[in-house]
């Protein structure tokens, strides 16, 4: 019972500081600035179009994808900044163990970078609408996405924001996957803006692989929502399942580097 409430309570710590404001909040407003840049030249036009047709359209573009950028600031060079600063013996000998510190870290660094990621995509949503409507029932973004398989049925039930919130968790989940990934190459590497360049490399990296798998194993396909199974709850829960078991594998040789890296420190 000590030893879990001890876990616990170092748990608690990670998350703290992977929960610092400033580096949250620079996650948040970079992504945030970032899905504005990318429709930047569709705005002079914004009484013409809804908050649906922003929302696909920025996805569409390729320099959506810094948003990984951001997303990984909050904690994904936490072990070079406790290696470098000689501070990782005496986190461990806090946590008691490796397994500890390192499940904390890979644990602190996913949350914090899917709650950048939704909270910002929330931002974004709610700013644009206050200029224009939500859904356009009449425009073609509609008509397009209520005829296809995976949320049509949202649309036509009228339940606009499970949409949103199937395509944001989705994707924060993937992003928050990617910037583990991250996590596990600064083990290897220290420069912190190569560290965060990581999950983008990743994303390309890891679409191009496994488009050669079928179709619900392709990653950019779970994370846009198009890895379509018997229905939408079924792709969303089998979504946030690629995403965490992923994450689990990554986690794992993330502990066994750590491991590696202090026994030879």
């Amino acid at each position: 019972m000590n030893k879990m409430k001890r876990n616990i309570n170092y748990f608690i710590l990670e998350l703290q500081k992977a929960f610092r404001l400033k580096p949250l909040l620079i996650s948040v407003i970079g992504i945030y600035i970032t899905m504005f840049l990318t429709i930047w030249r569709e705005l002079p036009y914004y009484q013409e179009f809804d908050v649906l047709y922003c929302f696909q359209y920025a996805r569409t573009e390729g320099f959506y994808l810094i948003f990984l950028l951001f997303a990984a600031i909050p904690y994904t060079r936490a072990f070079v900044h406790d290696f470098q600063n000689k501070s990782c013996r005496l986190l461990l000998v806090r946590a008691r163990s490796t397994l500890t510190y390192s499940i904390s870290k890979v644990m602190s660094c996913f949350l914090s970078s899917g709650t950048a990621i939704i909270v910002s995509q929330l931002l974004f949503i709610f700013t644009l609408r206050l200029f224009c409507p939500l859904v356009d029932t009449q425009g073609a973004t509609y008509s397009n996405l209520a005829d296809s398989l995976l949320f049509g049925a949202a649309f036509k039930n009228g339940r606009y924001l499970v949409f949103f919130m199937y395509i944001i968790v989705l994707k924060a989940v993937g992003g928050a996957f990617l910037s583990v990934v991250a996590l596990a190459f600064s083990t290897y590497i220290s420069n912190g803006f190569t560290i965060l360049t990581i999950p983008i490399i990743a994303y390309y990296l890891l679409t191009n692989l496994s488009a050669f798998l079928p179709y619900t194993f392709q990653l950019n396909r779970v994370m846009q929502g198009e890895a379509y199974l018997s229905n939408a709850q079924s792709t969303f829960m089998y979504g946030i399942g690629y995403f965490l078991s992923l994450t689990f594998i990554v986690g794992y040789a993330f502990w066994a580097r750590v491991k590696r890296k202090v026994e030879n420190d």
